[in-house]
């Protein structure tokens, strides 16, 4: 695999799956034969309560990078999951992409700096 640094202003902007938004794309890697992600690091302005994109199969970890405060509540098949709220720059919290995942901002909009990666099954 080659490895390259990119310049910031080569970044792609992404919209969301959901429409509400962009992400900054600072890496994606997809799998060469399905062009499935395999994993994604981004940085995202969220500035509007909203429910998250879908990206089941997948883990994410959203780290706050700059704001007040962000609460994401969770909701899977299984049962509900307790709300995760983040007030402090680079506190994070990790869970899973296929929840349905609703985001309340605490006190305006926030930045955050996301990591998405495919869950592959273990043999």
């Amino acid at each position: 695999m080659l490895t390259e640094l990119i310049a910031a202003n080569n970044f792609k902007r992404m919209p969301w799956k959901n429409g509400k938004g962009e992400t900054i794309e600072l890496i994606a890697i997809h799998d060469p034969l399905s062009n499935e992600l395999v994993c994604r690091l981004s940085i995202a302005s969220v500035t509007l309560d909203g429910d998250f994109s879908d990206f089941s199969g997948c883990k994410r970890t959203l780290m706050m990078i700059a704001g007040n405060g962000i609460a994401l509540s969770h909701q899977s098949q299984e049962a509900h999951i307790p709300i995760q709220t983040l007030t402090r720059q680079y506190q994070y919290c990790s869970f899973d992409g296929g929840w349905k995942t609703k985001a309340k901002l605490v006190d305006g909009p926030i930045t955050d700096f996301n990591i998405i990666f495919h869950c592959c099954p273990v043999n």
